[in-house]
């Protein structure tokens, strides 16, 4: 997506019920910034969107 449309800086996130150390590192390997994992929490969507105004930082932080 970032290649394609030039948006080098957009912060992609993952959103998934369920996800292992494998998956998580194939996630990164593709370029998302972020996983979210479900049921989300109030907690875990402050602490996404805070990351998310930091910028991108090249690895992939797992939230739930």
């Amino acid at each position: 997506i970032r290649r394609e449309l030039g948006l080098t800086d957009l912060f992609v996130v993952a959103y998934t019920a369920h996800c292992t150390e494998q998956d998580n590192l194939e996630l990164q390997n593709q370029g998302f910034d972020a996983l979210l994992i479900k049921p989300a929490t109030l907690a875990a969507f402050q602490r996404l969107c805070e990351r998310a105004r930091q910028g991108r930082t090249g690895h992939c932080a797992v939230l739930s």
